[in-house]
């Protein structure tokens, strides 16, 4: 869709610093998060004061741990606004179309709507998780964005923007009061796991290395209890999770999950907040598993330390790699 040149002059009210982005990943949080994130960090590179308005689509892919809905009071954004609703003429890629086709890569990222507002439409916005600051700066002109902004100018100010995410405080009830003091495991599993049959990519893991990764960090763990660390543990498995925590517990450790008030209980992903935000208030973030934006975007907004336990050994890779610029410490290895 072309900008809207042919509007007519008197009925524009435009705005240097009104933008809108209508969010086209409907994954999790993790991979939502980072898109929108990518979106007011453009906003912000055009107009410091920007106000972005962000169509946050109510469904979600439904995955066996989760279902990918979200309430989106329960959290927020300085200088952004999560609407229900898409203004005039606003571009999308189209509902119910998955293929990442070529047209997703669109080379007119920056639309003038009626409104006033400039849609930001993130290039290969479906790729979900996939608009870290790297990306950003390979892309500039299709944002009508100084060519001349450095890496470290967008890094700034994505970190800026993550660090501007905050919970409600209907989540902070959730969040055990020293969080502080713990470290912050995530275990990914469900979906993220492959049958034997299917061959491992950079962002999902077959058995055998979710086997090495898992004995990686009950290792990591058990020396972590001998120095007296306190934990918090949060997974989309949640028996997994609690087998873990008796894990701990009879190593003599101290480990907790989040909790739900029962007054919050029937609200859509209050607990995933509840763990995304209690990771962000952690000592640091260690990951059990191949790769997850949930936790890498925990650790981002905190502005922590990443641990992860991926050995690649054979060549496989781990998408991890494209956030290193804007995560504070990254370490990736075995853990012996």
């Amino acid at each position: 869709m072309r900008g809207l040149s042919w509007w007519p002059p008197w009925r524009r009210r435009l705005d240097p610093s009104a933008f809108f982005n209508r969010l086209h990943c409907l994954s999790g949080f993790g991979d939502r998060i980072t898109d929108v994130w990518a979106a007011v960090t453009l906003a912000r590179l055009h107009a410091a004061d920007a106000r972005v308005d962000i169509y946050w689509h109510p469904d979600g892919n439904q995955y066996p741990g989760f279902t990918g809905i979200y309430d989106i009071d329960l959290f927020s954004i300085r200088g952004c606004q999560l609407v229900a609703d898409v203004p005039r003429r606003s571009w999308s890629y189209g509902e119910g179309d998955w293929d990442f086709s070529d047209s997703h890569r669109i080379d007119h990222c920056l639309i003038q709507l009626p409104s006033g507002a400039r849609q930001i439409v993130l290039r290969s916005g479906r790729e979900w998780g996939n608009s870290c600051p790297d990306r950003l700066l390979t892309e500039l002109p299709h944002y009508e964005l100084d060519p001349q902004l450095t890496l470290e100018e967008i890094v700034e100010t994505y970190r800026g923007v993550a660090a501007d995410t905050v919970p409600s405080p209907d989540v902070v009830e959730g969040i055990p009061a020293d969080i502080a003091s713990r470290v912050g495991v995530h275990v990914r599993l469900t979906d993220k796991v492959l049958p034997d049959d299917q061959s491992e990519v950079a962002f999902e893991m077959s058995i055998a290395t979710w086997k090495s990764i898992e004995a990686s960090g009950l290792r990591y763990l058990e020396q972590a209890v001998e120095r007296g660390e306190k934990f918090f543990i949060c997974s989309d498995d949640l028996a997994y999770r609690d087998e873990l925590i008796e894990r701990v517990q009879a190593l003599g450790g101290d480990a907790v999950c989040a909790s739900v008030p029962a007054q919050h209980g029937d609200r859509a992903g209050y607990p995933a907040l509840v763990d995304f935000f209690g990771l962000t208030r952690c000592a640091r973030v260690v990951q059990m598993t191949k790769y997850s934006t949930f936790s890498i975007a925990a650790a981002l907004s905190g502005e922590l330390a990443l641990r992860n336990f991926f050995d690649d050994k054979d060549g496989v890779g781990n998408r991890l790699d494209i956030w290193r610029s804007v995560l504070t410490d990254v370490t990736m290895e075995a853990f012996d």
